[in-house]
């Protein structure tokens, strides 16, 4: 019968509901939450939110320490979110590394829009020569 259920449509209206339930949105909007993630993000300077594919594989145990009725688990500062740290280690690294690629190819673009406005581009080889002149001298 489960497997009729999924073919149903059964999971993706149920995880809707879940999602969606205004109880959950308002749990997750209390403070202490919120501060529990911010402690968590703040710690490595918010660049973990860079690399949110690699933040993913925290999803379960910081949706576990978020919805926990014992208010320690959301503290940040006990051993529950031991298991989240090396994870928003390596997001900052990906984070830091995808920013300065970013800002390197940024820069790098302004300098050589600003180069060629600056110094205008070379004639080329025999343009802007007065032939009528060159003659002369020539001659």
């Amino acid at each position: 019968h489960f497997i009729e259920g999924v073919a149903d449509g059964f999971i993706p209206e149920l995880l809707r509901n879940v999602l969606t339930t205004p109880a959950l949105v308002d749990w997750v909007q209390r403070p202490d939450v919120n501060g529990y993630l911010g402690f968590l993000f703040a710690q490595v300077g918010y660049t973990a939110l860079l690399a949110p594919e690699v933040l993913l594989i925290t999803a379960p145990e910081l949706t576990l320490n978020s919805l926990s009725a014992f208010a320690w688990m959301r503290s940040g500062v006990a051993h529950y979110s031991a298991p989240v740290v090396p994870v928003l280690v390596l997001a900052s690294l990906f984070g830091v590394k995808r920013a300065a690629a970013r800002i390197t190819a940024a820069w790098f673009l302004w300098r050589a829009r600003r180069e060629t406005v600056s110094r205008p581009r070379d004639p080329p080889a025999g343009a802007g020569v007065n032939r009528s002149e060159s003659k002369q001298k020539a001659t």
